[in-house]
């Protein structure tokens, strides 16, 4: 497995993607010159473009090369176009797990996860704009309270005053 797939994995993830949209991402979906990728969605988010931050750029600029070089386009970035949902579901879960050990984030004792990765950048988001409603744009979601919740933020005050 060469090495960029793992770099365009975490920078799927960097971007806001969720792990079925990083298992569906193809070539056909990036736009180096913009800097931005777009994902058509899942069963629980929207269809979006996300920014891509300047490394994010670079990586999937040579994850798309090495892929290129195997045949025409467009090509899934870091899963088999050929491959069953569940198994591509799997080879996210399994390359995310990989980072997370051999950067030393996850640990027995400490278990890092996806979901992780997408509560940083929601926390990000809130953090540079102050707007719950662009994190929720941001990734796709419909739900500001789904938002809130992966931003950490407490924006109910837990009942009615009487």
């Amino acid at each position: 497995m060469p090495a960029t797939r793992h770099a365009a994995l975490l920078a799927l993830f960097l971007a806001g993607f969720w792990s079925a949209e990083v298992g569906a991402a193809s070539s056909a979906d990036l736009d180096l010159t913009a800097g931005a990728v777009h994902t058509k969605g899942s069963t629980r988010t929207l269809a979006r473009t996300c920014p891509l931050d300047e490394w994010g750029v670079y990586v999937l600029g040579l994850r798309a090369t090495h892929l290129g070089r195997r045949g025409a386009a467009p090509y899934r970035l870091v899963a088999s176009a050929t491959s069953a949902p569940n198994v591509v579901q799997s080879s996210v879960g399994s390359g995310f797990g990989d980072i997370a050990r051999r950067s030393g984030l996850s640990t027995r004792a400490r278990k890092v996860e996806p979901r992780d990765i997408t509560r940083y950048v929601a926390r990000k988001i809130l953090n540079e704009t102050g707007q719950l409603s662009e994190v929720a744009r941001h990734l796709g979601l419909s739900s500001l309270d789904v938002a809130a919740g992966l931003a950490d933020l407490q924006w109910h005050t837990g009942g009615d005053a009487a």
